[in-house]
């Protein structure tokens, strides 16, 4: 739901059933209570809210004692509450309903006549018109299934089937050539390895042979001793 510094709960009240709102305001905020709680030590009734905030300027500060235990808001107040109906925050925009305290936030998440932007044109408009706007909307960005170019609704006329093949073949030469690029890399890479491979292959062969010659060697030394 909106917030109660955009739009005032106490304005919105239609149906009072006896209740003396005064008796139902926030100590903060001074509108009416919204998702009340209350402090254990003096019983302040805050709402959610504005406590949270609060105690995040001044940390186990209440506003009125100074000494803040929260606990939960007594059934007196929620029953009192309960018997308050207002107009909807979409009054303005044609809405009609007239609502109950508890069954308030739900409605206005899901109320038609709430105002949303069309994420083509961007467009403020009534949530329960939206999706056929955006059906029609020349500025909604398309994608093809068949190429993925992406293009406005209104230019759907230009992506042709002409055009659309000629787009796959453009991808798929592309792709193509970037295929074979990946294969010449790699066909030189195992080429590399191999020529290094063939050297030390030689080089060890080599030692190999001098340590051979080295064996063959030693029996002569041992003689002359």
């Amino acid at each position: 739901m909106e917030t109660k510094s955009q739009n005032s709960l106490l304005n919105r009240i239609q149906v009072t059933s006896g209740v003396n709102v005064e008796d139902l305001e926030c100590i903060i905020c001074t509108n009416l209570l919204w998702k009340p709680i209350a402090c254990n030590n003096c019983d302040g009734l805050y709402c959610s809210e504005c406590i949270k905030s609060w105690l995040v300027q001044s940390p186990g500060n209440c506003p009125q004692c100074q000494n803040y235990a929260e606990r939960r808001c007594s059934p007196f107040v929620i029953k009192q509450l309960a018997k308050l109906q207002f107009a909807c925050i979409n009054q303005p925009n044609g809405c009609p309903e007239i609502i109950g305290y508890e069954a308030l936030d739900k409605h206005e998440i899901e109320c038609g006549y709430k105002l949303q932007q069309c994420s083509g044109c961007h467009s403020p408009l009534l949530k329960k018109e939206l999706a056929k706007h955006q059906n029609n909307c020349g500025s909604i960005r398309l994608t093809c299934s068949e190429c993925n170019v992406s293009y406005f609704r209104r230019d759907a006329s230009s992506h042709t089937e002409n055009t659309c093949l000629r787009e796959q073949l453009r991808q798929f030469r592309q792709d193509s050539a970037t295929y074979k690029q990946q294969q010449e890399e790699m066909i030189n890479r195992l080429t590399t390895q191999l020529e290094q491979q063939k050297v030390d292959i030689q080089t060890h062969e080599k030692r190999i042979e001098e340590l051979s010659q080295e064996l063959k060697q030693l029996p002569k030394k041992y003689t002359r001793k």
